[in-house]
């Protein structure tokens, strides 16, 4: 009798699993209300799923979970019933007719980041930030913008010094937000650093240079026993200025950047009552090198 009675009770389960199963079949998959889960742009749309669910029902979360997209840079919080505002469906009362269809927006924490590019070396030049959300992607620049003489631009890298994550000009790169912490939506700067290859010394190119004339012309010597004061006239497009003072057989020379010169010794011998000769040349720095673009006659002073 015991054994009789076991078997009907567990036909009785098997029947009730068996109703619970085909009922909740006919609930996700039906004539009912149909839904669109939208991603927002985020990931790919899941598109139309057709339930039985009817007007009245609740709609349980345990149903939405099933469809919780992913999306790289981002993480989903819930379904909304708004595209822009948190109105959570999940155990909402449903009041959307049979047949119709319920559209479900994806809501995302989503971080954005800005890239900055330094030249890392670079003597000239600049290349723009560039804002990126989480799980949007940016293409990058060449580093041709930035300016180095004597180099070629190879890469974009993390670190300045050439380690880190390596990344090509015209690289497709998504701004990941899945190591920032989940109540944490953050605005932060990545740097990028431009690495170069050497291409060889730059031979400065002449530069226009006015007036015609390249000489020189002083404006100004005054000597007494102790000193020698000089005086030029400017030269047009000239950095600075190279004096070379000689004086008991040795030498000093001089960079200015202004039209004077004020000299009392050379090689810390004093030009007292000496006889002094003086030569000024006119430099315009060009990627670093010296042109020399004007030059003076050899004075003497006695």
């Amino acid at each position: 009798m015991k054994r009789k009675g076991f078997s009907k009770w567990f036909a009785a389960a098997g029947m009730l699993l068996a109703m619970l199963l085909a009922l909740t079949i006919s609930t996700f998959a039906g004539d009912g209300i149909d839904f669109y889960f939208d991603s927002q742009g985020y990931g790919k749309d899941i598109g139309v799923i057709s339930t039985s669910f009817m007007p009245g029902d609740l709609l349980p979360n345990a149903f939405l979970m099933d469809y919780n997209p992913t999306a790289p840079g981002c993480r989903f919080r819930a379904w909304s019933l708004s595209p822009n505002s948190d109105m959570w469906a999940g155990d909402k009362v449903l009041t959307t007719p049979k047949g119709g269809t319920l559209r479900l927006y994806a809501r995302w924490d989503v971080s954005d980041v800005t890239y900055r590019f330094h030249g890392n070396g670079a003597t000239g030049g600049a290349i723009n930030d560039i804002l990126c959300a989480g799980g949007k992607s940016i293409t990058l620049p060449s580093g041709a913008a930035f300016t180095r003489p004597g180099y070629s631009f190879r890469n974009w890298t993390t670190n300045a010094d050439g380690t880190g994550t390596a990344y090509n000009a015209g690289q497709s790169i998504t701004f990941d937000m899945s190591q920032i912490p989940v109540e944490t939506v953050t605005h932060d700067v990545i740097p990028l650093y431009a690495q170069w290859n050497g291409t060889g010394p730059v031979i400065p190119t002449p530069s226009q240079f006015t007036p015609a004339s390249n000489i020189i012309y002083l404006t100004g010597v005054n000597r007494n026993s102790r000193k020698l004061v000089l005086r030029w006239q400017p030269v047009a497009g000239a950095s600075g200025y190279e004096v070379t003072v000689k004086c008991h057989g040795k030498k000093d020379v001089y960079e200015v950047t202004n039209t004077k010169l004020r000299v009392t010794n050379v090689r810390g011998m004093s030009i007292r009552n000496k006889t002094v000769k003086y030569k000024i040349r006119a430099y315009q720095l060009m990627n670093g090198y010296k042109y020399y673009i004007a030059r003076s006659a050899q004075g003497i002073s006695y």
